[in-house]
């Protein structure tokens, strides 16, 4: 009875099923502006135009993305649905050289899956650097039936914006040996819904649901509206208990609903202000704005004044949230411990790395490997994988506590493509790393979602059950540090992999690119276990080096060779002046003798 009864409800959200299909042709656009300081710039839009519209469908609807690359400068590009599971459907999950090979110029890659999940998710590219260069705009999937009541609702994205394209401060900026430390630009200005000054029309009375998303790079914003309290009801499409807070803490990548009621008096409008986390940031230039500013507009009339300042700010504590239903997963099988900090390598850049790998991309996309190499338990095999792709593999439907150690002095929101997991601790700031001596106190109907915040030199418990076949990416979603290396590669049921359905075109893009689509991380189709090629980190520095180190000596050398090019123009010019009075005491001599 139970199973007819699951059939008949898979069959009628089958039937009432619709079809969206997004015909997206990824273009340059140029002289975009938004913080409207005249230094306008280039960003990565769809049919031509920038910000991208928001994607807007019902639970059960075919998801069908057209994406064709019509990128100058033979630029590739790709699109990962953040927080779309993609069960049995694996190869639409978007990371390149994960689940697909970049969208070569001129190619059409089309991403096709069924909506069956409900709440506020996001599309982006997962091409390295390009979502801050514009790829990127909310998704949003309604429920059949919504488990809170509310009248209307609003989305209102948050992200940073940089003058200078992304791509290019990476490289200059970034991930040189001119910043031995990983010290990341500090954005040129804070961003809602991809402008300044927004402002959002509201009905007195009214009860809104308002779906903030963070789609920024770096920032985190904690999020206040003035004179209005919220209530949380969902946090990375998982709906909560509902709970009330003044402000609310939205890293890099994490979403969160609030229910919102509207005031009945018009006489004025209301500030909702973002205000960046500072502590992310190195150095804070000068005259810098930390927040930003949009508006509920009761009346467009009444003018549009900034909020009182805060004093402090009291964000809610994601951890305490609990599901509005359990998950039952029981309890865990495995442990697994990741550290991960940052180091410089031998070509003297900033690289992090998750016990003590940095990721680098195979040769051959890790779902293709587990594809390929499924014989003689080849694919069971992490290092198959790749040395440097952090790989894990999970078995089927195995449920896993795993232990995230941040030695960084830095907050890293960290995300799971594929999945939602508990959070069953988190250590406070400076905590430490996890200590299995001591009795940990785990909640007991703990928050499920997709990206956590990991406090500086801290700890996260996070659990899972691999319940989805693949090969997924667990990752810090600041994206100065994801292309930097840290990530780490979850290789689940590979021995199912071959089951889940690939088009043609995924693996033909891949050859035209010369990309391998078999074997293991190198290539290799032979010889399996020969790993001889295979894409790696730069050498280490010496033993005992660290940034901080050799930045100190960096600076200390730049002084000295400042101290010698002193010395050596001052030498020159006493050699210079001693040549000029030899020569006037041989003419002084000279004339004395001659009387």
């Amino acid at each position: 009875m139970l199973a007819q009864l699951i059939a008949l409800s898979l069959l009628n959200v089958f039937v009432s099923a619709v079809e969206r299909v997004y015909e997206w042709n990824v273009t340059d656009v140029y002289d975009v502006d938004p913080t409207q300081t005249g230094n306008g710039r280039w960003v990565m839009g769809v049919n031509g135009k920038w910000p991208i519209d928001p994607i807007v469908v019902d639970y059960g609807d075919q998801v069908v993305i057209k994406m064709t690359n019509q990128l100058t400068d033979n630029r590739t590009c790709s699109l990962h649905s953040h927080g779309i599971f993609q069960n049995h459907t694996a190869y639409m999950d978007g990371p390149p050289q994960i689940t697909q090979c970049s969208i070569p110029p001129g190619d059409t890659f089309i991403y096709n899956f069924t909506a069956l999940q409900n709440g506020t998710y996001w599309v982006h590219s997962h091409d390295m650097s390009q979502y801050p260069d514009g790829l990127r705009t909310p998704f949003i999937i309604n429920a059949k039936e919504e488990p809170y009541d509310y009248d209307e609702e609003l989305i209102i994205s948050l992200t940073d914006w940089y003058n200078t394209p992304f791509h290019e401060l990476f490289h200059t900026e970034f991930k040189t040996f001119k910043n031995p430390t990983g010290a990341e630009p500090v954005p040129d200005a804070g961003l809602m819904n991809d402008t300044l000054n927004a402002t959002f029309a509201v009905t007195p009375g009214k009860t809104y649901r308002i779906r903030f998303i963070n789609i920024g790079a770096f920032n985190a914003y904690t999020v206040a509206i003035e004179d209005h309290d919220m209530t949380i009801i969902e946090v990375d499409g998982e709906y909560t208990k509902p709970a009330t807070a003044s402000s609310i803490r939205l890293s890099a990548a994490q979403r969160c609903s609030v229910l919102v009621q509207m005031k009945n008096d018009t006489s004025r409008n209301y500030a909702i202000t973002a205000y960046m986390d500072e502590s992310l940031f190195d150095v804070i230039p000068d005259n810098y704005n930390p927040n930003v500013t949009a508006w509920l507009s009761y009346n467009n009339d009444s003018a549009y004044d900034v909020a009182a300042p805060v004093g402090e700010l009291d964000w809610y504590d994601d951890t305490l949230l609990e599901p509005l239903w359990e998950s039952n997963w029981g309890d865990s099988s495995n442990l697994l411990q990741l550290d991960f900090d940052f180091y410089t390598l031998a070509d003297g850049a900033n690289y992090a790395a998750i016990n003590g790998t940095p990721f680098v991309d195979p040769k051959v996309p890790g779902i293709m490997i587990a594809n390929s190499t499924n014989f003689d338990g080849y694919n069971l095999k992490p290092i198959t994988y790749g040395p440097y792709t952090n790989a894990i593999v999970l078995e089927h439907l195995q449920v896993i506590d795993i232990i995230v150690n941040n030695y960084d002095t830095g907050i890293h929101p960290f995300h799971m493509h594929g999945h939602v997991f508990e959070v069953l601790e988190r250590g406070e700031e400076d905590a430490g790393v996890y200590d299995f001596s001591v009795q940990h106190n785990y909640s007991t109907n703990p928050v499920r979602r997709d990206t956590v915040d990991i406090w500086p030199t801290s700890y996260v418990v996070i659990r899972m059950i691999a319940n989805n076949p693949g090969v997924w990416v667990f990752h810090c979603h600041i994206e100065w540090h994801m292309d930097s290396g840290l990530v780490a590669t979850l290789v689940e049921a590979p021995e199912l992999v071959p089951q889940i359905a690939s088009p043609d075109y995924v693996r033909q893009q891949c050859l035209e690119q010369k990309i391998p689509i078999a074997g293991n991380a190198a290539g290799n189709t032979v010889n399996i276990s020969d790993l001889t090629g295979s894409p790696s980190a730069p050498g280490e520095m010496p033993a005992g080096w660290t940034s901080k180190a050799i930045a100190t000596v960096a600076m200390c050398v730049l002084a000295a060779l400042i101290g010698m090019g002193s010395i050596i123009w001052y030498g020159m010019q006493v050699e210079r002046i001693n040549a000029v009075e030899e020569t006037e005491k041989d003419d002084w001599n000279k004339m004395l003798a001659d009387g």
